[in-house]
């Protein structure tokens, strides 16, 4: 019986880890402050409910019940936004190269 290898594609996550945590095979990346993240999720979460508990109800009724339906989609949109900044890749700027640098510097002394 022989031993079959199977190679397995190493990722450039793996490669070169740096300081952010991957997940779902490198398809969500949070930085290393995920305790700024948890509490903006907390406040945003904590104070959306709030307001559907105790202001929906009453604006609903003696307002509008478009009012609510537009509190849900904005908070949906929030939250989408919220997790998709969260879990992505911001990129790298790459360094102006010395021609530019000078130019730059021209341009700010004129």
């Amino acid at each position: 019986m022989s031993a079959v290898m199977i190679t397995r594609k190493v990722r450039k996550w793996e490669k070169l880890p740096g300081k952010n945590t991957f997940c779902c095979d490198g398809r969500v990346m949070m930085a290393r402050q995920k305790g700024i993240f948890y509490l903006t999720l907390f406040l945003i979460v904590g104070t959306c409910s709030l307001f559907f508990a105790f202001e929906c109800p009453y604006l609903a009724v003696h307002l509008s019940p478009a009012i609510p339906v537009f509190a849900v989609l904005l908070f949906l949109f929030v939250m989408a936004m919220l997790l998709r900044t969260s879990f992505s890749d911001p990129g790298v700027l790459p360094r102006a190269l010395p021609e530019e640098a000078n130019f730059i510097e021209m341009e700010i002394g004129q």
